[in-house]
């Protein structure tokens, strides 16, 4: 059961920065409204919600007046500050009398011979997606001698272009005046320099076109659902695994220690990019023949922080003490873990694999020294050392225009009765990949005549006891006439253990542990209980613990039912 709770202050802002408030907001997960107002004069709304929840914001449309999803965020620290900022702009702007065509409150700029997009979106502190959209331009290759182009807003309206220059007033994204800065809800000012939480967390911003951070792969990590080591996700809080923040690791000369930053696993020599500008603090060795690079990043909207990119390949790495970079520019490469003798490192399940461990400094300890990152305590880090989570899911919704995978993901539908649900194709062919089919009849485990997907020959007895050789088989038709039945035993196994409403991956995933366990009712009390409260989330936990013990395979089984329970992923690699 949840007891911890994210406070949470939200602030709303148009595209020149200005608060709107009066705005409805419904803060909601997948089985509940957790608050719902309206936004204060300030643009301000506050609430809490138990923390490790995937939450969405859902706003009032301004014309249809019905609640639209606009934002996902995942409530995993105690104290957050998060600014969302509207594409469009609710406030009317009474017309200039007599004001020429394509003149804006936000300023224009006229293209000049030898400019390009980059080098215009560069001098407004602007990226280059965003300058494009709001121009409606398709080929950011082609710009025209003369064209007038929308630029971040300015104090006045102006009859003339705009010059190359940093613009006067506020650009939409960057941070607000310090006096109408939110706070968290303790108080604690989020101003631009060193914006953080009370934890010591950088304070997330949530993306309109221009992205604070970008995450530091153009690809997505093998080490999350459905990538080819998903067991060891790099998302987890509550139980963490090898990969995530707060793991126990073994140190060297004995004794224990936490794992100071999260894994992200890759093929060998996957490119490592700058999450935000920054500069170079320190290149050096780490671990198992890998080096490192600490880079003090500021982002477009203020945050202040150190990150060490760690277990880089050492050849791959061209920068120096000192050196700038720019957001997405090549850090270098994941390395390959080795021991002293040049031999691979197992990393997990007896296997090698190349990724980057990243950590996040929020700056309390200073900013401009990475030489005492290693330090004591149960990190063996300096004491600001703070858990990334947050800076990975922001930057991986910006780079992937989609939710991090523990990241809210919206319902296809509305939940129905138990009743007039039946498993899926998806769930069907999940089950089957775990049951295996087998044409020829075979004993179990347990000694029970078994043959198909599966299936119990005449219940739990063995093949002898029916007459049956060992060995002799069926068809696949004959198997799938046989796994027809055992659907409908388990389906009605699910249907009568469940009074509550289901979605369809909810369904599903109860039919796999009822393919597995047997009777829900007996074998999983808690479980059934929690889904007939309407308690889905905390539901979904009690699959983690039936696990035989700690069985291994059973183990990432009911991790990805789980996994399918909460968020319709249907992963069955194991």
């Amino acid at each position: 059961m949840e007891t911890n709770k994210s406070k949470v202050r939200l602030l709303l802002v148009d595209i020149l920065d200005q608060p709107i408030k009066g705005l409805q907001v419904e803060i909601r997960s997948a089985d509940r409204v957790w608050h719902r107002a309206s936004t204060n004069a300030s643009g301000v709304l506050e609430f809490t919600s138990a923390q490790g929840r995937d939450l969405v914001v859902h706003v009032e449309h301004w014309v249809t007046k019905q609640m639209k999803p606009v934002a996902k965020f995942f409530a995993g620290l105690d104290d957050m500050a998060i600014k969302l900022v509207s594409p469009k702009i609710k406030t009317k702007v009474a017309a200039e009398p007599a004001g020429a065509p394509g003149l804006y409150l936000r300023g224009t700029y006229v293209v000049k011979k030898g400019d390009t997009l980059s080098r215009i979106a560069k001098a407004y502190d602007i990226g280059v997606d965003y300058l494009a959209k709001i121009n409606e331009i398709q080929n950011k290759d082609a710009l025209s001698i003369g064209q007038i182009l929308k630029v971040p807003p300015v104090k006045n309206r102006s009859t003339q272009p705009q010059p190359h220059a940093k613009p006067v007033g506020t650009p939409p994204h960057s941070a607000i005046d310090a006096k109408k800065a939110p706070t968290t809800t303790t108080g604690q000012s989020t101003t631009p320099r060193n914006q953080t939480n009370v934890e010591g967390k950088p304070v997330m911003t949530l993306p309109s076109e221009q992205s604070a951070v970008i995450f530091p792969f153009s690809v997505k990590p093998l080490n999350e659902p459905g990538g080819s080591f998903s067991w060891n996700d790099w998302r987890k809080i509550h139980s963490p695994n090898a990969a995530c923040f707060g793991a126990t690791r073994k140190r060297q000369g004995g004794g224990i220690r936490r794992h100071a930053g999260r894994d992200l696993y890759a093929v060998d020599l996957t490119e490592v990019y700058s999450i935000a500008a920054g500069i170079v603090l320190r290149v050096s060795p780490f671990y198992c023949a890998t080096d490192q690079v600490s880079i003090r990043h500021t982002t477009t909207d203020g945050r202040e922080f150190i990150v060490r990119y760690g277990e880089l390949d050492p050849k791959s790495i061209r920068l120096k003490k000192g050196d700038r970079v720019a957001q997405g520019e090549v850090i270098g490469k994941t390395g390959i873990l080795r021991d002293g003798s040049g031999k691979k490192i197992v990393v997990t399940r007896n296997k090698n694999v190349s990724m980057l461990h990243f950590e996040l400094f929020s700056g309390k300890a200073g900013l401009d020294n990475a030489d005492n990152l290693s330090a004591g305590g149960e990190y063996s880090r300096r004491s600001d050392l703070v858990d990334p989570l947050a800076i990975l899911q922001e930057g991986y919704l910006n780079t992937f225009k989609e939710g991090a995978p523990s990241l809210a993901k919206a319902d296809a539908g509305e939940r129905k009765p138990a009743t007039s649900l039946r498993l899926s194709e998806a769930g069907e062919a999940f089950i089957k990949d775990y049951e295996k089919l087998r044409l020829a009849y075979y004993e179990d485990h347990l000694g029970y005549c078994t043959v198909g997907w599966g299936h119990l020959t005449g219940g739990k007895t063995s093949c002898a006891s029916q007459n049956i050789k060992i060995g002799t088989s069926i068809t696949k038709e004959a198997a799938q006439e046989l796994f027809e039945e055992d659907r409908r035993k388990h389906e009605n196994i699910v249907k009568r253990a469940i009074t509550a409403p289901l979605l369809q991956h909810e369904f599903d995933a109860l039919c796999s542990l009822a393919f597995n366990i047997g009777d829900l009712i007996r074998k999983a009390p808690n479980l059934c209980r929690k889904v007939n409260a309407l308690q889905y989330s905390e539901a979904a936990v009690e699959f983690l613990d039936i696990t035989n013990n700690g069985n291994k395979g059973l183990t990432i089984r009911r991790q990805q039912e789980n996994a399918m329970f909460l968020r319709a992923n249907y992963d069955s690699t194991h």
